[in-house]
């Protein structure tokens, strides 16, 4: 619903009995599933279910805006775009001096991902992704990221615990603790995060998908996936510049 006339009215003012033999039975905002009480405040982009005859469903939808697909229908060429889309912006590379800044692939995904969700159309093109395929893809994805990265460190992480398997372990171990120790202190005491924004965000510095996985079923809560997109986003950068720089200081 994007008509400029009817925004801001409740469905008591809009009185689509009266004036269309039309009734709503629910409204979308977003992620809530809100009963249509006569003192409910419409806003800009809310999804209307609407029953009616088909001619003053017509009249009905011009009135409010327009047609929206069903919200368990997925786009797939905004996605394919999006895709695309994300890819070439993580190519893209700003000389820096000696050095070259780039997105990389996750950060260009990441970025124009944000910008689909925000928007949530463009023109006649809805971006919304039913939660069922977006808990697929993103179950599907965590497994294809931990297969891809096992298979990669497998050989170098077999000959490091050869050579010297207490001492890898007690490092690894160590640095981490200190990492994510460190992360929560300053995100709960400085920053005041609640607990849950702080393993999101702590998740996102260390761009561990996951980890964010993790925090997800143990909290049964979605609400850590902010706080880890802004995270991730800046840890993505800074590890990008990591490497250049610890090469140049080793040299």
């Amino acid at each position: 619903m994007r008509h400029a006339d009817v925004v801001g009215l409740s469905l008591r003012e809009l009185d689509l009995i009266r004036r269309h033999r039309c009734v709503v039975t629910t409204i979308l905002r977003g992620r809530l599933r809100l009963e249509p009480d006569a003192h409910v405040i419409l806003r800009k982009d809310d999804v209307l279910e609407i029953m009616g005859h088909r001619h003053d469903l017509r009249d009905t939808a011009e009135s409010l805006g327009r047609f929206a697909r069903r919200v368990n229908e997925v786009d797939v060429a905004v996605h394919a775009i999006g895709l695309l889309l994300g890819l070439l912006l993580g190519s893209l590379r700003m000389p820096l001096g000696d050095f070259e800044l780039s997105l990389g692939t996750g950060g260009g995904l990441l970025l124009v991902g944000l910008l689909l969700g925000w928007e949530q159309r463009f023109g006649l093109l809805r971006t919304h992704v039913p939660r069922e395929a977006r808990h697929l893809l993103r179950d599907l994805g965590i497994l294809l990221f931990v297969a891809e990265t096992g298979l990669a460190a497998g050989p170098s992480l077999w000959e490091g615990v050869r050579q010297a398997p207490i001492a890898q372990v007690t490092c690894g171990i160590a640095i981490n603790l200190v990492a994510i120790l460190g992360s929560l202190v300053i995100a709960r005491k400085l920053l005041g995060l609640r607990p849950i924004e702080s393993w999101g965000s702590t998740c996102g510095g260390l761009t561990s998908s996951a980890a964010l996985h993790a925090v997800r079923q143990a909290s049964d809560s979605n609400e850590g996936a902010a706080s880890y997109a802004a995270a991730f986003a800046v840890a993505s950068i800074l590890a990008t510049l990591a490497g250049p720089l610890v090469i140049m200081l080793l040299r």
